[in-house]
Order: C-alpha cells, then sequence, then structure tokens
C-alpha cells in the first residue's frame, strides 16, 4: 500500500490508508460527528483542523448528491473512493479527477467523464498526457472524430514515447481506409513497443487488404509471438498460408486456434482445408 501522504488540507495529517478509508464512509454518508472519536483520536493536536477539512468533504458531497448517486452505482474500488474523497479536498487534484473520469467513462457518463479529464488537464498545467488520452476515446466513442483525434494527437506530442496514442491515431485512420497514414501509426507504436499485439494485427490485415501476403505473414507471426493465446491471429494467420497454397500450415494453425477457442468460425475454415487437402 502506498504510504504517502494525502494532498491538501490533509497533508501530513492522514495517510493513504486513513483516507480510503474516510472515502468509504464518506461515499457511504455516514455521519461526521463520530469521525474525531473513532478516525482522530490517535492525532488530537490536529483533529481541529482535521475536523474542519471533513465538515467541508461532508458538505462537498452533500452538494454533489447527483455525483454520489453514479458513483453508488458503480463498484467502487478502494483508489476510487480516494479519488473522490481527493476531489473534495482540492478541486484541482488532477490524478483524482483522473480516476474519476475513467470510473464515468466506464459507466457510460461520456459527459461527466470528458469534464473530469479536463479538469485534470488543468490540475497538471496542461503538461499531463493521459487526460487527453482519455478524452480522445470519449469523444471516439461519441462519434466525434475530429475532436478524439486531436486529443490523442496531443497525447503523443506531450509524450512522445507513447505507443497507444499512435496507436489509436492509427486505428481512426485505418477506419477511414486512409492506409497509409494508419501505418505510419501503427509502425510508431510498434517502434515504441515492439510487442504492440494490436498494432501487429491491424498492420497484417492492412498488408492482406493491399495483397502483401508475405508480409502480411511477417505481422501476424509477429503478433503471435508476442500473445500467444490470441487464437484470432492463428485464424488470420492461416489464411494467409491457405491463400498460398500451405495447406498443412494453414490447417495445423487452424487446429491451433481451435485449441485456443472452439469458435465455429475457425472449424468452418478448419473443414474447408480438409477438404481441400483431399482433393488434392
Amino acid at each position: 500500500m502506498d504510504t504517502r501522504k494525502a494532498d491538501g488540507y490533509l497533508h501530513n495529517i492522514f495517510s493513504i490508508e486513513e483516507v480510503i478509508t474516510l472515502g468509504l464512509l464518506l461515499s457511504l454518508q455516514m455521519k461526521i460527528q463520530g469521525y474525531d472519536e473513532s478516525i482522530l483520536s490517535h492525532k488530537k493536536t490536529e483533529s481541529v483542523e482535521a475536523f474542519k477539512y471533513l465538515q467541508k468533504a461532508n458538505q462537498w458531497i452533500e452538494e454533489h448528491m447527483a455525483l454520489k448517486d453514479k458513483l453508488n452505482t458503480a463498484k467502487l474500488d478502494s483508489a476510487t473512493k480516494y479519488a473522490l474523497l481527493a476531489v473534495s479536498i482540492d478541486p484541482l487534484y488532477a490524478d483524482a479527477h483522473n480516476t474519476m473520469g475513467v470510473v464515468f467513462e466506464e459507466m457510460g457518463y461520456f459527459t461527466d467523464a470528458v469534464s473530469e479529464y479536463q479538469t485534470a488537464v488543468l490540475g497538471k498545467d496542461s503538461t499531463w498526457y493521459l487526460p487527453y488520452f482519455n478524452m480522445g476515446n470519449v469523444y471516439y466513442k461519441l462519434g466525434f472524430k475530429e475532436k478524439a483525434y486531436d486529443n490523442f494527437k496531443k497525447s503523443t506530442e506531450l509524450y512522445p514515447r507513447y505507443a497507444e496514442g499512435y496507436y489509436a491515431m492509427g486505428v481512426m485512420q485505418h477506419n477511414d481506409e486512409n492506409f497509409n497514414e494508419a501505418k505510419i501509426h501503427y509502425n510508431s507504436a510498434v517502434k515504441l513497443n515492439p510487442n504492440h499485439t494490436l498494432a501487429l494485427i491491424n498492420l497484417g490485415e492492412i498488408s492482406f487488404i493491399e495483397e502483401k501476403i508475405d508480409e502480411a505473414i511477417i505481422f501476424f507471426q509477429k503478433a503471435i509471438d508476442s500473445e500467444p493465446s490470441y487464437s484470432e491471429v492463428y485464424y488470420k494467420l492461416a489464411i494467409m498460408y491457405a491463400l498460398k497454397a500451405d495447406l498443412e500450415t494453414a490447417k495445423y494453425l487452424i487446429e491451433k486456434a481451435i485449441s485456443i477457442n472452439n469458435n465455429i468460425k475457425y472449424v468452418i475454415e478448419l473443414n474447408k482445408i480438409n477438404d481441400a487437402l483431399l482433393s488434392e
């Protein structure tokens, strides 16, 4: 457990463990009157200042009932409870806002998520790449492609070694069939993370579209090397070998895919390959 002290009014008063406990109590709207006896008793000299903070935190919870109700519908882990409390301490606590943005995004409250990510950026003097990437994800889900792309791009400008930012831009270009641009971004992601399985798969798919079968095989094989339990890649690679008339290798790969996931699509392809082998 992280033993750093919490920021804001609780600096040097509570440990993270205590803040998590308080976050749980506040999220359940327990009465504030008992806190000084139950939690602060071993820190009498600072209890007055801490009690003032607790009053402020409780008031914040009361003023944000809609927010509390949304959070209560989720299965909150300790980090989220801490984030909720940290925001009540410091309205510009960036890490807390980013965490809350992730929670809202997972719950489908996209407007709230964007608001939290935007506040997180303010708390880091606009130099933190992650909230921009997260905003890009939300905008993409909402269909705001230009805003999504701009935020993904911003994340890579702030942190040029952020592979996921390049991958996300590649996906957007890929979906719009801008294959050359997509390849540039995917290759950037792979350069930063040679085991980026999804980027390798997508590079293989573009190579297939461009009828570069040998190149596609190389990318799909690298994807398997990076993630040996991903059945779909074995299937894609099997198709490539079938196109090259290497049916034995194709059969081996399809059987491997089926051993991982008994997908009917794989079974159908295996039957086609077996029929082709019998006809030879």
